[in-house]
């Protein structure tokens, strides 16, 4: 799931420094009600118990916008059971760094994306590469796979990172991740490690 829309978002602001996105850069309002939203929709369309009846484990970026969307979503899941494992803050699942653009205009992302359609492990600008982010997140996967073995899990993270993070899902190169779906704010998707 991606947070929702952010006080970095309505600004058209890059927010990728942990000492600043750790702290600042909430929800908005519309990024609150997206965030209530999308997990009600989530709870009306699915049945999101796994096989042993339990509700999903919740791992969230520790960046503010994020985490104060996985607890909504945790908030909306206890309305529906009694017993929901706080929400676990996770580094891994950081935005990517977007280096020297960081605190810029969010219309300088595109500058990045060029160069990762070329080469997924491009440094241009300072920025973490596509397969840096790759390695992070697939890990932590991978881990979060063997530690609760057959439950459902709810990553909570951003739009670069959860775009990324489906080239592996969905056997894409790293290079072409802009060309899968975009991901909208508080917008939530499915996936299935084989």
């Amino acid at each position: 799931m991606r947070h929702g829309n952010s006080e970095a978002n309505a600004a058209g602001e890059i927010s990728s420094s942990p000492s600043v996105a750790t702290v600042k850069h909430g929800l908005t309002e519309l990024g609150e009600r997206q965030a209530r939203d999308s997990s009600l929709l989530y709870l009306s369309s699915y049945h999101v118990k796994d096989a042993s009846g339990q509700p999903p484990i919740i791992v969230s970026s520790d960046f503010k916008r994020a985490s104060i969307t996985a607890n909504i979503l945790r908030a909306n899941l206890l309305s529906k059971w009694e017993e929901v494992e706080e929400v676990r803050l996770e580094e891994r699942l950081r935005e990517r760094s977007f280096g020297d653009l960081d605190g810029g205009k969010d219309n300088q992302y595109g500058l990045v994306w060029e160069h990762d359609a070329v080469d997924a492990n491009h440094v241009e600008y300072n920025v973490e590469s596509v397969n840096s982010v790759i390695r992070r997140t697939s890990a932590l996967v991978t881990e979060l796979d063997e530690e609760f073995q057959g439950r459902n899990i709810f990553l909570v993270a951003h739009g670069d990172v959860l775009q990324i993070l489906q080239t592996t899902f969905w056997g894409v190169a790293g290079e072409k991740h802009r060309s899968l779906q975009h991901m909208e704010t508080a917008e939530w998707r499915e996936f299935e490690l084989k």
